[in-house]
C-alpha cells in the first residue's frame, strides 16, 4: 500500500490511483493544495500495484538515446500567435485528429480556478488545450480513459509534464504502437490553491468573475509575453510577465511542489517521444527564424517522434539546432529549480496575508519604483498602438 512519507518523493502523477484494482486511492489536498494519494485501508489489499506502478519509488527511467534537436515555427502565422511557442503542438494534435484519433492535455476549468487533464476528439475543441497552463493539473481519470482509447486501437496523442507522461508509462507497462507521447520542459508547478487564490484576488479588483486567462499572451511579442484576464464586465488585466505577480513567484520558485525542488525527471532521456518547449536563444542560433512571433524546440526521443514531425513537415519551418546549445538556454529541461528559504513559509503567509500582503512581503516597491514601472507600461502601450497604426495603414 502506498503511503507518502516524505511529500518531496511525490510528483502527484496519480498513476497510483489510477492502478487500484479496488479503488481504495484518492488524490487528496493538502495545506499548500498539492495532491497526494491517500489509500483506505480497510478496503486496500496490499496487491502492491500502487508501488509498481510509481516512477519515483520504482526509479523508472527513461534510457532512450535523443535523435535530434529542432528549432520549428509553424508556417500558419496565426497558430503560432495563439500558441505559447512555435505552434507545434498544434499541428501535432491536428495531424491525430485528422487520423481518427484523441489527444489529452491539460484544461482550464469553466470558472478558470483550476486545470484538469481532458480528452478532445475534435478541432474545434483544440484551443481548450493550447498555451500554457503555470498550474498543476489534475490527471482524474485521463490514464484510464487513455487506455480504452488504446485497447479500441484509437490513435492517442497524450500530453503532460515529464512526470505525468512517465506515471502514464508506468501505469500501462507496455507499448502501444497506436501511443504518441509529448512532455514539456518543465520549470515545476504551483499548487490549485495558489491559482485559485491568485483568479479571486483579481477578480475582487475589478468586482467581476473571470471569462478568459492567457499565461502566454503575445500582444507585446514570444519574448515579451504578458498574462492577460478578461473579465464578465468588460474590463481586462494585461501585465507583462515581469510585472505580474503570479508569475513572479512562479519564476521565483516561491510556491512549487515539493518534489519539484529534486525532480526525479530532469534528465535528457525521457518517457516521451517527443518534448517541446521554447527555444529561448533563438536570436542567437536561428535569427532567421526569430521575428519575436515564437520558436518551438522539439527534441526527438523516438521513431514515433520522428514520424510526428514528419508527418507535418509540409506545415512548418525546421532547422536542427546544437542540442547542448539549446538546453544551455533551458537549463529546467536537467535541472531542478533552486528551493529558496523563503518556500517554508510560502504558503503559511499566503494564507494569512493573502497575495497583497504577499505582495507587500516578498515584492516591496517605493513610490519611484511604481511610477518607474507605470512608465515603462505606458510606453510599451503606446509602441504597440503606434506598431498597429502602421501596419493598418500598409
Amino acid at each position: 500500500m502506498i503511503k507518502i512519507e516524505k511529500k518531496e518523493k511525490c510528483s502527484g502523477c496519480s498513476a497510483c490511483m489510477a492502478s487500484c484494482p479496488v479503488h481504495c486511492i484518492e488524490m487528496k489536498e493538502d495545506e499548500e493544495g498539492f495532491y497526494y494519494p491517500v489509500a483506505n485501508e480497510k478496503t486496500c489489499k496490499n496487491c502492491g500495484r500502487c508501488e509498481r506502478v510509481c516512477p519515483i519509488f520504482m526509479k523508472s527511467h527513461a534510457e532512450q538515446e535523443i535523435k535530434g534537436a529542432y528549432a520549428i515555427v509553424s508556417k500558419d502565422t496565426e497558430e503560432r500567435l495563439m500558441s505559447s511557442s512555435g505552434g507545434v503542438f498544434s499541428l501535432l494534435a491536428k495531424e491525430v485528429l485528422s487520423e481518427g484519433g484523441v489527444v489529452f492535455g491539460a484544461a482550464m476549468a469553466n470558472d478558470w480556478k483550476s486545470v484538469n487533464h481532458v480528452v478532445i476528439k475534435k478541432d474545434i475543441d483544440l484551443n481548450l488545450l493550447r498555451g500554457s497552463k503555470y498550474v498543476q493539473s489534475k490527471i482524474g481519470d485521463a490514464y484510464l480513459q487513455a487506455q480504452k482509447y488504446l485497447d479500441k486501437g484509437r490513435k492517442v496523442l497524450f500530453t503532460g509534464t515529464p512526470c505525468q507522461i512517465g506515471g502514464l508509462r508506468q501505469f500501462l507497462n507496455r507499448d502501444y504502437k497506436n501511443l504518441y507521447l509529448q512532455d514539456i520542459i518543465c520549470h515545476g508547478v504551483p499548487s490549485t490553491y495558489a491559482w485559485e487564490e491568485y483568479v479571486n484576488f483579481r477578480e475582487k479588483k475589478v468586482a467581476s468573475t473571470t471569462k478568459k486567462v492567457l499565461f502566454r499572451h503575445k500582444k507585446y511579442g514570444w519574448k515579451t509575453y504578458s498574462v492577460l484576464f478578461k473579465y464578465s464586465n468588460g474590463t481586462e488585466y494585461d501585465r507583462v510577465h515581469g510585472e505580474d505577480l503570479y508569475i513572479k513567484i512562479f519564476l521565483d520558485n516561491y510556491d512549487l511542489r515539493p518534489s519539484c525542488y529534486n525532480c526525479a525527471f530532469k534528465h535528457l532521456e525521457r518517457h516521451s517521444d517527443i518534448t517541446l518547449a521554447d527555444l529561448w536563444g533563438a536570436q542567437d542560433m536561428t535569427p532567421e527564424l526569430d521575428d519575436n512571433k515564437g520558436v518551438s524546440l522539439a527534441i526527438v526521443h523516438s521513431e514515433k517522434g520522428e514520424r510526428l514531425l514528419a508527418n507535418i513537415s509540409d506545415k512548418i519551418i525546421t532547422q536542427e539546432v546544437p542540442l547542448h546549445q539549446a538546453i544551455s538556454h533551458n537549463t529546467s529541461m536537467i535541472e531542478s529549480e533552486v528551493r529558496p528559504p523563503e518556500r517554508d513559509d510560502f504558503y503559511n503567509d499566503l494564507k494569512e496575508l493573502g497575495f497583497q500582503g504577499i505582495e507587500k512581503k516578498y515584492y516591496p516597491m517605493t513610490v519611484k519604483q511604481k511610477v518607474i514601472r507605470w512608465l515603462r507600461g505606458t510606453k510599451r502601450e503606446l509602441l504597440y498602438r503606434s506598431k498597429n497604426k502602421l501596419w493598418e495603414r500598409k
